[in-house]
């Protein structure tokens, strides 16, 4: 199963697998890197490149 949302190419599918279109789901996800880095001071890819451990998630 792909849970990449760089597979998602069209409206139905960007619904069916977030609930949202390409245009809102970029917009939510802009908001949840601006408050991530709010929390943490840093990117994601940033904290992750620092983690000694393997993520469990790596996107």
């Amino acid at each position: 199963m792909n849970l990449s949302i760089k597979a998602l190419k069209t409206d139905r599918q960007w619904r069916s697998a977030t609930g949202l279109d390409h245009k809102r789901f970029a917009k939510l996800l802009g908001w949840f890197e601006q408050s991530y880095r709010q929390i943490y001071d840093k990117s994601i890819e940033e904290r992750q490149a620092e983690c000694p451990d393997e993520p469990a998630l790596s996107t």
